[in-house]
């Protein structure tokens, strides 16, 4: 059997066993691969880029890998009352939550009317000062999610 990945424009974009060749243009075309180099771009598209002549490893595939994984954390949602509950077993109170809600009226807002606290939310940065770090709330959105525990 023969494995292919289609570059377009520069770009990988795909992939078939199937021969495709009569369609190439010179922007858009596919280029004959190894089985374990087929199966590898399968599982992982972004590893792969394309370099004027073949397919290489992608220089800034873990940069981008962490990029991604950062986004998709930040897309994470739990419920206000979880959310309390989760930064209460790191130290924060009710009665701070409080004092915060009376100094932040767009904070006691997000938390007494919206059904979704999301991790992207800027009132989140704000919880720093009271040691909720960056690390803390993404373990806390992933544990809320079951990812972690």
């Amino acid at each position: 059997m023969l494995y292919y990945i289609y570059v377009d424009n520069g770009k990988l974009n795909g992939s078939s066993t199937l021969d495709n060749s009569r369609f190439n243009t010179d922007n858009n075309f596919q280029v004959k691969v190894s089985e374990e180099l087929y199966n590898s771009f399968n599982a992982d598209p972004d590893k792969y880029i394309w370099n004027d002549s073949e397919v290489v490893e992608n220089p800034d595939y873990e940069e981008i890998k962490q990029q991604k994984e950062q986004a998709r954390i930040m897309e994470m949602k739990m419920t206000p009352l979880d959310f309390l509950k989760a930064i209460e077993q790191y130290g924060i109170t009710y009665d701070m939550v409080k004092q915060f809600m009376e100094e932040n009226p767009l904070v006691e807002r997000e938390l007494r009317f919206c059904q979704f606290v999301y991790r992207k939310h800027p009132m989140l940065n704000s919880l720093e000062p009271y040691g909720i770090t960056s690390e803390i709330l993404d373990h806390i959105f992933k544990v809320a999610n079951g990812e972690e525990e």
